[in-house]
C-alpha cells in the first residue's frame, strides 16, 4: 500500500470502528481501533522509510518518531491503542475505558494523519 492508501484505510477503519462500537459490537470495534492506529503509524513510517514489519518494529518506530519531533503524547496514545488489540481477544475492557480511550485513539490517528499529510518530521 502507498502512504495515501494507508491514510485512506485509516480513515475508513475509523468510521467502521465508530459504527461498530456505537452498535455495541465491542470486539469488532476494538479490532478496528487497533487497526486504525496501526495503519496511521504505518503511513508515517512508510513515509520516513522506517521498518515496521512487526509489532515491535512499529512500536519502536512510533517511539522514535515521538522523540524525533519531541511529542511524547504519540508514544502514550499509541500504547493506549494496544489495549484495543487485547480487548479484541478477551473482551474484558471496562466500558469506561472504551468510552475514554476510543477518543484517545482517534486523537493519535488525527495527529499522525496530519503529520503524514504535511510531511512533518
Amino acid at each position: 500500500m502507498t502512504v495515501v492508501e494507508q491514510i485512506e484505510t485509516t480513515l475508513e477503519f475509523m468510521q467502521l470502528a465508530e459504527k461498530e462500537l456505537n452498535a455495541g459490537d465491542i470486539q469488532q470495534g476494538s479490532e478496528k481501533l487497533w487497526g486504525v492506529a496501526v495503519h496511521a503509524a504505518i503511513a508515517k513510517t512508510e513515509q520516513l522509510g522506517w521498518a515496521h514489519g512487526s509489532h515491535r518494529e512499529l512500536k519502536s518506530a512510533v517511539n522514535n518518531y515521538a522523540a524525533r519531533i519531541n511529542d511524547p503524547s504519540l508514544r502514550w496514545l499509541f500504547g493506549l491503542s494496544e489495549k484495543f488489540q487485547r480487548n479484541f481477544y478477551n473482551n474484558t475492557m471496562p466500558q469506561f475505558e472504551i468510552a475514554s480511550d476510543r477518543h484517545n485513539v482517534a486523537l493519535f490517528v488525527r495527529r499522525m494523519v496530519d503529520l503524514t499529510s504535511t510531511a512533518g518530521g
